[in-house]
């Protein structure tokens, strides 16, 4: 008895009578091979193969079904965010077992899906102030959080890049988004995207390109490093501002 899939589904050794003994491992399915232990002479059984002295063989697939789930989180999620603004919620799945499934597929839910909704992909957009219960589900066991959205307070929004001197492909190049409020005071705990526009210097060769990525730590504050020559414009988005 050979597994395809030593990993998700063991097979033991047949004993005198030919049986085997099949042990799951891990949920999926996985083809098992039955073959004989020794060749065959020419006559006996052979019917329909091409060659003597081969080994009769078959096939199965066995399937190994995933645990029940005992429970639904929802990991690191915001209790409050500003109209305008989008974040993404991660969850996980723990099954009976102790294990975590991979990869689940959430239906993700808002109860009031005019102060905030959410799509397939946990992604939630903050539309007007209020609140709403989110709320991830599968197998029918559910996790929620309670979110309150408020107005948007950033009225200005600057875009900083920190240099010293001329910029050559591969230097790396600090940028930032500074988000101030009506009274001028800094506004925090205001999620801003960052992109950029690429123009190249020779407008026949390939376009510009670069790579952006946010500092973890810090708030509003983005590494950057080009790989061709070329402007860049860097674009920050929060909410209509």
């Amino acid at each position: 008895y050979f597994s395809r899939n030593r990993r998700s589904v063991k097979v033991s050794r047949a004993d005198g009578s030919g049986s085997g003994t099949v042990t799951a491992l891990k949920p999926g399915t996985v083809e098992i091979v039955v073959r004989e232990r020794r060749r065959r002479p020419s006559g006996e059984g052979q019917e329909g193969r091409a060659e003597a002295f081969e080994r009769l063989s078959g096939t199965l697939m066995v399937t190994v079904a995933y645990p029940d789930i005992s429970e639904v989180r929802i990991e690191d999620a915001p209790d409050m965010a500003y109209a305008g603004t989008q974040f993404e919620l991660t969850g996980r799945a723990l099954d009976v077992l102790g294990g975590e499934r991979e990869a689940p597929t959430f239906q993700w839910t808002s109860s009031d899906a005019t102060v905030a909704s959410i799509d397939a992909e946990g992604v939630v957009t903050a539309h007007r102030p209020g609140q709403t219960l989110l709320t991830a589900e599968l197998e029918g066991k559910r996790a929620a959080i309670a979110l309150a959205v408020l107005k948007n307070p950033v009225a200005d929004l600057r875009v900083e890049v920190e240099t010293d001197g001329d910029i050559r492909t591969g230097d790396v190049v600090y940028v930032r988004a500074v988000a101030t409020a009506d009274a001028g005071s800094f506004a925090a705990r205001v999620p801003v995207s960052m992109a950029f526009v690429a123009t190249p210097d020779d407008p026949l060769g390939q376009a510009a390109s670069g790579q952006l990525a946010p500092v973890p730590g810090l708030e509003g504050a983005w590494r950057f490093v080009a790989e061709q020559p070329g402007r860049y414009d860097f674009i920050a988005t929060t909410g209509s501002v």
